[in-house]
């Protein structure tokens, strides 16, 4: 199969990835946690996995993942921080705005990561390194030394991500045209993104083990390998041609947590999954959402697990959902006595757009529950999250929130 004739040759996108983000707040904020190995972790407990690790601690072997309990072992002297996602949500504005001032960011990828298109002069290697400097300055000046950022350039952003992570922490590392597939080569499949175990399993099963045997492949033959047309892409996209973002479909949303101890007696879990089905219900209204299939995944101490889909007329507004879930609950676990619950998931599927049209058959009350949502979404947008609540009281706030990583919060 003959592939088309193309070189890359130009210095397109600047990726920046902030090193060891929430771990780095955290030790920005408190003096006595900086220079010490810390890890972040959902809630306290010996359970929970590391969200987030210090560079300090990272040289014990802990990395992200890891279990609380390992962690200790590896390092007797690891700090264990709760997670404050709103914290990390405010500093991820503070710092984004704080690039922008300087080269314009066209892309948000997470709450750590973004992209920056070059153009004109600023595509010169010399441009690159003094503008790189001058953002790094200015995340070290204006937010806080303990605040860095690795940054990767290359040809496309996918390269560009490749390269920030060659060089860490507070890195730059510049990845030529006419150097991609040398430099690649000297990875591991694991460091490329988009290639989980799964994937890696799939690749091996074709014979590729390694960036040198994916270079190999004609661009037929690694679609075919992938098993699916992404195949076809990572070809492009690994010689250095900048493609455009492939378009995604948001197909479900999910809210889940993790039971601390004093959450997992029913009452309270309770409380908790009322607080996750009204929080998707929030998040599919903002991005106008509608959902005609709700799951509700409880996983309990015992390791079994209670796992139940229910089919609902398409809609956003927080009570239909909450009442069906409740009824569910309600059901389910009402003769139950002394169960432990440790985890609870709630995942609205089988979306559609909202078009603002309405079932002729529940107009009326259809009308009142959304501008009763509606109205809740706004109070909550001018005086703070939770403070209006659809039919939850008494319900304490959580330090271990999920975490924002694609699904960034406006402020």
């Amino acid at each position: 199969m003959n592939q088309p004739d193309f070189t890359a040759t130009q210095l397109n996108w600047l990726f920046f990835d902030l090193d060891s983000y929430f771990a780095s707040v955290e030790q920005q904020l408190n003096p006595e946690l900086q220079n010490k190995p810390i890890i972040v972790i959902p809630s306290i407990s010996d359970k929970m996995s590391a969200i987030a690790v210090s560079y300090e601690a990272r040289k014990f072997g802990i990395k992200t993942g890891t279990k609380v309990f390992e962690a200790k072992r590896l390092c007797p002297k690891i700090i264990c921080v709760a997670a404050r996602p709103e914290i990390y949500v405010h500093y991820h504005h503070l710092i984004f705005n704080e690039i922008n001032k300087h080269i314009c960011i066209d892309h948000v990828f997470s709450v750590d990561e973004g992209a920056c298109l070059l153009t004109g002069q600023m595509m010169q290697k010399k441009n690159i390194i003094e503008l790189s400097k001058k953002v790094k300055a200015a995340l070290n000046r204006n937010i806080g030394s303990h605040i860095s950022c690795s940054i990767g350039v290359g040809s496309n952003k996918f390269i560009a991500k490749i390269a920030s992570n060659i060089n860490k922490p507070n890195g730059l590392t510049i990845i030529d045209p006419d150097a991609i597939e040398s430099t690649l080569s000297t990875l591991q499949l694991k460091n490329l993104p988009g290639i989980g175990n799964a994937t890696k399993a799939r690749l091996a099963n074709n014979n590729i083990n390694s960036v040198a045997d994916l270079y190999k492949l004609n661009a037929h033959r690694l679609q075919s390998a992938w098993g699916s047309i992404v195949g076809k892409r990572y070809w492009y996209l690994l010689r250095g041609v900048d493609l455009p973002l492939a378009e995604t479909k948001k197909s479900t949303i999910s809210q889940s947590r993790v039971l601390i101890q004093e959450e997992r007696q029913l009452s309270e879990a309770r409380k908790v999954a009322m607080a996750l089905i009204l929080k998707a219900a929030f998040r599919a209204r903002e991005k106008q959402l509608l959902a005609s299939t709700i799951i509700c995944q409880i996983d309990l101490v015992n390791t079994q697990i209670h796992k139940q889909s229910f089919k609902i007329n398409t809609t956003n507004d927080s009570t239909t959902l909450s009442q069906c879930i409740m009824r569910y609950w309600d059901k389910t676990f009402s003769s139950i006595k002394n169960m432990q619950l440790k985890k609870i998931s709630i995942t609205l599927t089988n979306l559609e757009p909202d078009s603002g049209q309405l079932c002729l058959m529940d107009l009326n009350n259809q009308k009142k529950r959304q501008y009763i949502s509606k109205a809740i979404d706004d109070l909550n947008r001018k005086f703070g999250t939770n403070m209006v609540s659809l039919g939850l009281v008494n319900l304490k706030k959580q330090e271990h929130s999920a975490i924002a990583f694609g699904n960034i919060p406006k402020q």
